[in-house]
């Protein structure tokens, strides 16, 4: 079945509303105007996954819009746009965010056939380069900095 601009229409102000009922109270600290203004700017500079693109569901959809969300959220594009700090509510919710895009994120990697050992200075230099900031630096500069330190000497990254 062939989707119609009506369909998309609809199903991407679904995918809105969901998000804004489950995440109602992070949505709170922000200037809802303003952040929806954003998430809109953000969906249309990154477009739709191929994923979404080739399977157009209200939930996949909606983790789309997640992703979205966290791509802001780790550039800091949404700092200018909080009314007020996150509250305990408001952080639970992004964790809810960050684990399901995460666990989606490894549901749609292939596995190869071939595992492969990498040390973890291979790890650091690709983290550095595909996971957001904000993950990174909890990952890499704790308890790991050495590591960290050892793959920015080495000119990984």
């Amino acid at each position: 079945m062939e989707l119609t601009q009506k369909d998309i229409a609809e199903v991407s102000s679904d995918a809105s509303e969901l998000f804004e009922r489950l995440y109602a109270d992070l949505i709170a600290c922000f200037d809802s105007n303003e952040f929806w203004k954003a998430m809109a700017a953000e969906a249309k500079t990154a477009g739709l996954s191929e994923h979404v693109c080739q399977n157009f569901t209200l939930q996949n959809l909606l983790l789309e819009a997640e992703k979205h969300f966290l791509a802001l959220l780790d550039r800091g594009a949404l700092t200018g746009l909080q009314r007020f700090g996150l509250t305990e509510e408001a952080k639970a919710q992004i964790t809810k965010i960050e684990n399901k895009v995460n666990v989606a994120t490894v549901a749609t990697t292939p596995l190869s056939a071939t595992p492969v050992i990498k040390s973890e200075v291979e790890t650091c230099a690709e983290d550095f380069k595909a996971l957001p900031s904000r993950q990174f630096s909890a990952k890499w500069l704790g308890v790991k900095r050495t590591i960290y330190e050892q793959c920015f000497q080495e000119g990984r990254i």
